[in-house]
């Protein structure tokens, strides 16, 4: 036996592009390779962390499965420079809070060429990105991503979960809005 233990096999998935059934992305399906899936990781005073991933995939149960197995880059950028960002796109004013996450177009060529090129710089120690030269046209998922987090928290802890539940907790409300 070796420590650490080997990664696990990643899931086979099959090709299915998450839709978040959100009012104003509709299209994201067709675009997938050129939308990124942001969350806002840490805040410290002015400056701000993001995690930024590959569009994730549904796998046959509608749970997100990132498939690039590099995993997410982080960025560091400023309020400011992430307020106009978001300010551009589909995202409530306001201000800008830990876990709130978002899709966000490349501007320029795909989503994996993006990532593998903030990868390279934050290898290098690369300060702070101005988003709005990378990014356009962001869309609030902070509703969407907490809900598939919620669903993954139950799924965990409950191997089925009993229909007077789902009636209680108003899932099947949530899941159509």
């Amino acid at each position: 036996m070796t420590w650490p233990p080997a990664h696990p096999e990643q899931p086979v998935v099959t090709h299915r592009p998450w839709d978040p059934k959100h009012p104003q992305a509709k299209e994201f399906v067709n675009e997938y390779d050129r939308l990124v899936y942001v969350v806002i990781d840490e805040i410290v005073e002015d400056w701000v962390d993001l995690s930024i991933s590959l569009w994730p995939h549904a796998d046959a149960y509608g749970r997100l499965r990132f498939l690039d197995p590099k995993g997410a880059v982080d960025l560091g950028t400023t309020r400011k420079q992430l307020r106009r960002l978001l300010e551009s796109g589909e995202f409530p004013t306001g201000e800008v809070d830990i876990g709130q996450s978002f899709a966000a177009r490349v501007k320029d060529g795909t989503a994996a060429e993006l990532v593998e090129k903030l990868r390279g710089q934050s290898e290098h120690g690369q300060d702070t990105t101005d988003l709005g030269q990378l990014l356009q046209r962001p869309v609030d998922l902070t509703k969407q991503a907490r809900m598939l987090a919620r669903l993954a928290s139950y799924g965990a802890l409950l191997s089925t979960l009993p229909a007077e539940l789902e009636d209680r907790w108003n899932l099947q409300e949530e899941l159509e809005t």
